[in-house]
């Protein structure tokens, strides 16, 4: 039976044409060649059918097919298990889990391989595994990771307030900030007043105590544009008043899309119940804006036990006719350990209507960090001696190893930063900031010092992160840089001649020059120095 175009045209045709062998017959040659064209047609649709099908194809279709998948091969990973982990992608373990920790520890062990240990911390402590043999599991609770001080926990602050009497504009103040900052608008109007949403702004909730007061939230994410103050314009009104609190981080601007409230109000009363703060909202920062009339007073959130567990922002209170008035306070609570307390009260005195708008600040998986620890069959150590030639495949500079550690080569540095930065298999709004390899599997234990790699301890540089470690940036232009710490620059240097210069920083024209010790005049270009260089982690290539 034919297989081909080149066997099937022979008993197609007459027997006088079918004279492939006859070296002056050309009809059976140009039969034979179109027949050779059909089949290499056929044969490319059939390439290229199979190049879908991972198991069926080669190494160059496979390549392309991890690239729009997203799967890096292992440094040591066959073929045929890079095949079946390409046909397993469609499976529920893979790209169904794709912005999860589990996701992204099962990439990190297919490439080292069995044997591989690591797990993910973020900036709250939170912990996901992968074991030698592939499992996953997280940690129940909470441990301490302060890797920098920073985004630990939320500090909100105010701006002054703002009233108006009878209608009209407020114009509360917008408290110092960075862009990316959460602003929220905390505003309060009696009798019926109305509060209009300013333009930039997004109504968070309202409620109306005693049905005819208004209490509403607004909020938006700075970009820089806001201005120092707000305009928020009120209507039939009594007595209104508005204040801004600003929380510190980088928030992204889908925040207020899934923000979650709570409200609780009543026409009166003196003590109420927490609404809706219980441990589902552990390692949450939560925030309540409390609004109320006629002269009252509110205290901080207490436990069941009577004691004050919640930070007081600032409070406001604005004084009306006949005794009465307007006032609103922010309180914060930083859900960062496992808190005991199911519940929470406040204590509003002198009140005749009050309502509480509580937001839940269910902060994105913001800044995370990866340890790994390889199977000791790899081969992977710290390097006894910077100057040893061998660690680098023959003498320092020639292509080789990486700076900070033994057999792992920059291919295998660059695989994993191209899991974050070019795959993005790291939760959505979240930045990597590094790995860290222990190789024989103890537990970084960070200080709050270790944004930097030295610190400044009485006037020396001193070396900040622990040295057992090694430190791979996963971000190298948002957490490697270095742009200069005025707070390092000496004040003065020796000249030649012995005299100290401490220049002169007022004098701008004096920065692009300098007398030279030959007498010439040296002028340099400011605008061409960089603004940051990019420094070298321990992944970096012996140059």
């Amino acid at each position: 039976m034919a297989r081909n175009f080149r066997e099937w045209w022979y008993w197609a045709v007459p027997s006088w044409i079918a004279k492939l062998n006859d070296p002056t017959d050309e009809g059976a040659k140009v039969l034979h060649s179109l027949a050779i064209i059909k089949d290499a047609t056929i044969q490319r649709l059939r390439d290229g059918l199979n190049a879908r099908f991972p198991t069926r194809t080669g190494e160059s279709a496979n390549a392309n097919t991890a690239a729009d998948r997203g799967l890096i091969r292992g440094r040591s990973e066959t073929l045929a298990a890079f095949a079946a982990r390409l046909n397993a992608w469609r499976t529920p373990r893979t790209h169904r889990v794709r912005g999860s920790a589990y996701g992204l520890l099962e990439q990190v062990f297919a490439y080292w391989g069995t044997g591989t240990e690591a797990y993910t911390v973020d900036h709250r402590g939170q912990r996901y595994y992968i074991d030698g043999t592939g499992q996953v599991s997280r940690s129940e609770g909470f441990t301490s990771w302060n890797w920098d001080a920073n985004a630990q926990r939320v500090t909100p602050t105010q701006g002054a307030s703002s009233d108006t009497h009878g209608g009209g504009n407020m114009t509360p103040t917008i408290p110092a900030n960075a862009p990316g900052s959460l602003l929220f608008i905390n505003a309060f109007a009696e009798a019926g007043g109305t509060i209009a949403t300013p333009v930039g702004w997004t109504l968070i909730e309202s409620n109306s105590p005693s049905g005819t007061n208004l209490h509403v939230l607004l909020g938006r994410v700075s970009d820089g544009t806001e201005g120092t103050t707000v305009e928020i314009v009120t209507t039939g009104t009594n007595r209104a008043i508005a204040i801004v609190v600003q929380v510190p981080g980088e928030w992204f601007a889908d925040v207020l899309e899934n923000i979650e409230t709570s409200v609780e109000y009543e026409g009166s009363g003196t003590s109420i119940l927490d609404p809706d703060l219980g441990t589902s909202l552990w390692a949450n920062t939560t925030l309540a804006f409390v609004g109320y009339d006629s002269g009252g007073t509110a205290t901080p959130f207490r436990d069941g036990g009577g004691t004050p567990q919640w930070t007081e922002v600032g409070s406001e209170a604005v004084a009306g006719s006949a005794g009465g008035g307007v006032g609103m306070q922010a309180q914060y609570h930083d859900f960062y350990q496992n808190d005991t307390a199911s519940a929470y009260t406040i204590t509003l005195s002198d009140t005749a209507s009050w309502g509480v708008i509580a937001v839940r600040l269910r902060a994105p998986w913001a800044r995370f960090w990866i340890v790994w620890t390889p199977d000791a069959s790899l081969g992977v150590d710290l390097p006894p001696s910077l100057g040893n030639p061998a660690l680098w495949g023959g003498t320092l500079g020639t292509p080789g190893y990486t700076l900070g550690q033994t057999v792992v080569t920059p291919a295998d540095v660059l695989a994993m930063r191209n899991l974050f930065q070019q795959y993005a298999w790291h939760p959505e709004h979240t930045r990597p900031e590094w790995l860290i390899l222990s190789v024989d599997g103890a537990n970084p234990s960070p200080d709050g010092g270790w944004r930097h790699w030295s610190n400044n301890v009485a006037g020396t540089q001193t070396a900040a992160r622990h040295a057992h470690y090694r430190y791979w940036s996963l971000s190298p232009a948002e957490n490697n840089t270095y742009a200069g710490n005025p707070a390092s620059f000496a004040t003065d240097t020796y000249m030649v001649d012995d005299v100290p210069y401490g220049g002169d920083p007022t004098n701008a024209a004096a920065w692009d020059e300098i007398t030279l010790p030959n007498g010439e005049l040296y002028q340099g270009d400011s605008a061409s120095f960089p603004a940051a260089v990019l420094l070298l982690d321990d992944g970096a290539i012996p140059e």
